[in-house]
């Protein structure tokens, strides 16, 4: 029995991708950002993770470096805060993401000043 021709693209099928086309670059990180040894400080880790359990609410919270920034090189642009205030019932838990453009030179370092200025 000769095998089933595969279906085209959007013909019912899951694409490997998102958007109008394929990426032209490996989604496996392939640069790491530039670093200053006089702005160590100021490096941004590829990805970020939080997680906990309070009660019945489990929390798992990411920020994860894309492929595109991965391919140029460039730092992950949001920042990720995740904090509990208080204890048992009363317990507050504050989860903010934020994130800066593309095309902004420094986003990064703008992200996590608004992470910085919640906390």
């Amino acid at each position: 029995m000769p095998p089933r021709p595969l279906p085209e693209p959007g013909a019912g099928t899951a694409r490997d991708y998102v958007g109008s086309g394929p990426p032209t670059y490996d989604a496996e990180p392939t640069a790491l950002p530039p670093a200053d040894p006089d702005g160590l400080d100021d490096l941004v880790p590829d990805t970020v993770l939080e997680g906990a359990r309070y009660g019945t609410c489990t929390l798992r919270a990411a920020s994860v470096r894309g492929d595109s920034a991965r391919y140029r090189g460039e730092p992950r642009r949001d920042a990720l805060l995740v904090a509990r205030f208080g204890t048992g019932e009363e317990a507050l838990v504050l989860v903010a993401m934020a994130t800066g453009t593309r095309a902004t030179a420094g986003a990064h370092r703008a992200a996590a000043e608004v992470c910085r200025w919640i906390g």
